[in-house]
């Protein structure tokens, strides 16, 4: 009967310590944690002692035994805990934006994941990438006259889906590649309701190997403030990045923007963009210049500049090519602004506004380097000429 006694007691000094030992290790608490363990197994031993030297050996087989009762006990709790997170994750986006995964699809992500997974961390270094590739791709519907495009290509083209544009494989595969370079670890695809072939290569047809491929699904074309607003689960309170889908950014740029540690975006030099990109410098008088202080900081965005505007900025004129790195802020900017005079929701002032209202800044980090741009037919097989040596990895 003592020895049963004996046995019962070191079972539950076992389990009390032990839980203390595996709470302080699943904080980080190291040193707490050996401590904890040192003194339950030092209990032990007085118990033991207590109780006589011959219950010695049945002390310690309880102990262990309890306490690997306990961490039994533990990693299944936290293995469905991770479960439920991951539907929680889900149940937090509107109806329509949830990534419908089998529960053994799930639970094969968790094990490859590990235990240790947060579903919310989030690091000084960004590591979650936002693409927007919801645009109805108008002026990719646009037949060209003289452009010499495959039929695939030009099928797919038809549905004005820029990102899946084949270049040996879709143009998306090279955009994500460039972001696993850069450090990435996750990218979220903000999709419409109508593109479920874009969800079912990345789940389905494709193997991943560097990087994670989630998904947001923006329900109406209302503007690029609205694609970065249905990415904000995703953001889960840290920083993104957030780029286009139709342009093929240079990896250096896009780790310069990782690592940059706050708010900022890429202001890619006009003289540089013209001589190593497939865009002419006609094509590039139409985008966004960037007024940049003598801090570094952005001060405004000047929207389609006129000649005089040009002339006054000149040829190294830092150019936005919607490359940005932001904060929480930018989703409450998102949703405090009013539409633009065509009724959409600009991402250029919800940026606007978060630095006008919410005190948010942006270092520019200026670039020498080009960007591939897949806007329309006439860019495919330039941009295929480029892109034929460079090898994908996902």
């Amino acid at each position: 009967m003592t020895a049963f006694f004996a046995f019962g007691a070191a079972f539950l000094a076992a389990i009390f310590f032990g839980a203390a030992f595996l709470a302080a290790a699943f904080f980080g608490a190291t040193l707490f944690a050996a401590a904890f363990f040192g003194a339950a197994f030092f209990t032990a031993f007085l118990a033991t002692f207590f109780f006589g030297a011959a219950f010695f050996t049945a002390v310690l087989a309880a102990f262990f035994f309890g306490a690997a009762f306990l961490g039994a006990a533990f990693f299944t709790v936290r293995f469905f805990a991770i479960c439920a997170s991951f539907n929680a994750e889900d149940m937090q986006r509107p109806q329509g934006r949830r990534d419908y995964r089998s529960n053994c699809a799930r639970r094969t992500l968790i094990l490859a994941r590990g235990l240790n997974y947060r579903p919310t961390v989030t690091t000084r270094h960004a590591a979650r990438a936002v693409i927007l590739a919801r645009g109805l791709g108008t002026r990719m519907r646009r037949a060209a006259e003289g452009v010499e495009i495959d039929r695939q290509q030009a099928r797919v083209a038809d549905t004005g889906l820029k990102a899946m544009i084949p270049i040996g494989r879709p143009f998306l595969d090279y955009v994500l590649s460039g972001l696993a370079d850069a450090g990435f670890t996750d990218a979220c695809l903000v999709i419409g309701p109508e593109h479920q072939a874009v969800r079912d290569y990345y789940s389905r047809d494709v193997v991943l190997t560097r990087l994670r491929v989630h998904f947001a699904v923006q329900e109406r074309p209302l503007g690029t403030a609205d694609a970065v607003l249905a990415s904000e689960a995703f953001a889960a309170g840290g920083p993104v990045l957030v780029l286009n889908s139709d342009n093929y950014y240079p990896a250096a740029a896009l780790r310069q923007l990782r690592e940059l540690g706050r708010p900022g975006l890429a202001g890619f030099d006009r003289e540089a963009l013209v001589r190593q990109s497939n865009i002419d410098d006609q094509r590039v008088a139409r985008y966004a210049v960037l007024d940049v202080g003598p801090d570094g900081l952005l001060r405004s965005i000047v929207e389609k500049p006129d000649v005089a505007a040009w002339a006054a900025v000149g040829p190294h004129a830092l150019i936005s090519m919607n490359c940005w790195r932001f904060g929480p802020a930018i989703f409450e900017a998102a949703r405090r602004i009013a539409p633009s005079p065509r009724g959409e929701l600009e991402l250029a002032d919800a940026v606007a506004f978060a630095m006008r209202e919410l005190g948010e800044t942006f270092r520019v980090l200026p670039v020498r380097d080009g960007v591939l741009d897949l806007s329309m037919r006439a860019d495919i097989p330039e941009v295929a000429r480029r892109l034929a040596r460079v090898e994908v990895r996902l």
